[in-house]
């Protein structure tokens, strides 16, 4: 079995720095892949970061950090993290939705974040559909 990873930037872009698409690319991607969250740079204060890669055997993603934030129309502000996994071909596969907003990196094979520590292991079957991060039991979904 073949692990490798390769660790990124996790500097976070503004909607300005890409002439107002914080997705470039991905949104593509995303959109073709049924992403389910808000693709709206502006209105929902998008930023996006390279989280890393992580490849495991025949398995393939690059992840990447989305957070954001907004107020409802009632003056809540609403916000969070999703972690996107994307193949080797740069398809979208799907996501974590994590409640906080401590960074992720990669460390091997397993994505890890701050205090408490939060490790998630990817393995060769690709990633689960629940992980626990961050304290909270988060499920793998579009």
């Amino acid at each position: 079995m073949c692990i490798a990873a390769v660790a990124a930037s996790a500097v976070w872009q503004p909607a300005w720095a890409r002439g107002g698409d914080c997705l470039g690319r991905l949104r593509h991607a995303l959109i073709k892949g049924g992403y389910s969250g808000a693709t709206e740079c502006a209105k929902f204060h998008i930023h996006l970061g390279t989280v890393g890669v992580i490849s495991v055997g025949r398995k393939y993603y690059r992840i990447y950090g989305l957070h954001y934030h907004w107020f409802t129309p009632g003056g809540a502000n609403h916000g969070g993290q999703r972690l996107l996994f994307f193949d080797r071909r740069g398809g979208y596969v799907g996501q974590y939705g994590v409640l906080g907003d401590e960074p992720f990196h990669v460390d091997g094979h397993a994505l890890v974040a701050g205090a408490p520590k939060s490790r998630l292991v990817i393995t060769s079957r690709g990633p689960s559909a629940w992980a626990r991060l961050e304290g909270t039991d988060v499920d793998f979904y579009r």
